[in-house]
C-alpha cells in the first residue's frame, strides 16, 4: 500500500452560501497531511460562489462550478469520478462538517492494519438547528469492534442500518476500477456502501467524527411520492440480493433473511413517513 495514499474530501453543493463555509473548515482542519478537497458547485444562485472563492488560495482546494445546473447525481458522479484523484474518498454534504480532525488520518491507520479494507465508517452525530439539539447516531456498540468482514456487516445491515457517508471514507480505486458509479437512487450512498461490503471489509472508529445538519430543506428529505420510493429503495434491495447470490461465501438461507429484513424495515419506515405527512393518496399507491 502507498505510504500516505492520497485522499480525496468531495463537498458538492447548491445554494448552500449559508453552510458551505463550515464544511470546507472542517476539510482543511484534518491533521492529514495528504488530502485534496473537490468542491463541485451545481451552478448556485446564493452567495456559495463568493464564499467558496475565500478558500481558493489554499492550494488543498480544487473548485469547478457547473455551467448550467446538471442535477445532483450527475455532480456527485463528476466530482467523484471526473475531479478527484484520490487513492481514498469521502464525502461531506455542504449542510455538514467533520467535528474530528483526526478522522481521516485514524481511518487510513485502519486501513494499514487490517486485509482489504473498503470501508472506514466512524460515528456520526445529528445537529436538529429548529431546536437547537444534537442527537448521538444509535448502534454505539457497533463501533466497538475495530474491524469486521464485509459480508458479516453485509448481512447485519437491517440491524444496524445507518451506514451512509456520513463519517464514511471509501475505496476510490476500486470504484474506479469496477466502473462503481454513483446510481439515482434514494439512498445511493447506502447501495454504494452495502455493494463495497460484498467485496471487502470494514473498519470503525469508535469515536464522533462527522455532524449531520438537520435543518428543514435537506435534499434527502424532498422525495414524497410511493413510486419514487418504490422505484429507488424496494428496487435496489432485489438488485444488492442478485448481487449478493453470486457471493458463493453468502449462506442462501441468510441472504434470504437480509432480503426479508431489510423489505420489512423499509416497507414499515415509508408506511408511516406517508401517515405522517397525512398523504392519504401516496398512502393508498404505496
Amino acid at each position: 500500500m502507498i505510504p500516505n495514499p492520497l485522499v480525496s474530501i468531495v463537498i458538492t453543493s447548491y445554494n448552500t452560501g449559508h453552510f458551505i463555509e463550515k464544511a470546507i473548515t472542517s476539510a482543511l482542519a484534518q491533521d492529514y497531511e495528504n488530502i485534496e478537497i473537490i468542491i463541485s458547485d451545481n451552478n448556485s444562485s446564493d452567495n456559495s460562489d463568493e464564499v467558496i472563492k475565500k478558500f481558493c488560495s489554499n492550494s488543498k482546494i480544487k473548485y469547478s462550478k457547473n455551467d448550467t445546473n446538471i442535477g445532483m447525481i450527475a455532480n456527485f458522479n463528476k466530482a467523484f469520478f471526473e475531479l478527484s484523484k484520490g487513492d481514498f474518498i469521502t464525502n461531506i454534504s455542504s449542510d455538514d462538517y467533520f467535528i474530528d480532525e483526526t478522522f481521516i488520518s485514524s481511518a487510513i491507520k485502519k486501513i494499514k492494519e487490517n486485509d482489504n479494507v473498503l470501508l472506514v465508517f466512524g460515528k456520526y452525530q445529528s445537529f436538529f438547528t429548529k431546536s437547537d439539539t444534537i442527537v448521538d447516531m444509535p448502534c454505539q456498540c457497533y463501533y466497538q469492534t475495530s474491524f469486521r468482514k464485509g459480508i458479516d456487516v453485509f448481512l447485519d445491515f437491517a440491524e444496524c442500518p445507518y451506514f451512509g457517508w456520513g463519517g464514511c471514507i471509501m475505496n476510490r480505486n476500486f470504484l474506479v476500477k469496477n466502473k462503481m458509479l454513483i446510481p439515482d437512487i434514494i439512498t445511493n450512498d447506502i447501495y454504494m456502501n452495502l455493494e463495497l461490503m460484498l467485496h471487502g471489509n470494514v473498519a470503525f472508529i469508535d469515536s464522533n467524527v462527522y455532524m449531520i445538519r438537520y435543518h428543514g430543506n435537506n435534499a434527502t428529505g424532498s422525495v414524497r411520492t410511493a413510486n419514487q420510493y418504490i422505484s429507488s429503495r424496494l428496487n435496489y434491495i432485489n438488485d444488492l440480493y442478485k448481487k449478493a447470490l453470486q457471493n458463493n461465501e453468502i449462506d442462501k438461507n441468510c441472504l434470504e433473511k437480509w432480503k426479508y429484513s431489510m423489505l420489512k424495515i423499509d416497507i414499515k419506515s415509508f408506511l408511516i413517513t406517508f401517515i405522517l405527512s397525512g398523504n392519504q393518496k401516496e398512502y393508498d399507491i404505496f
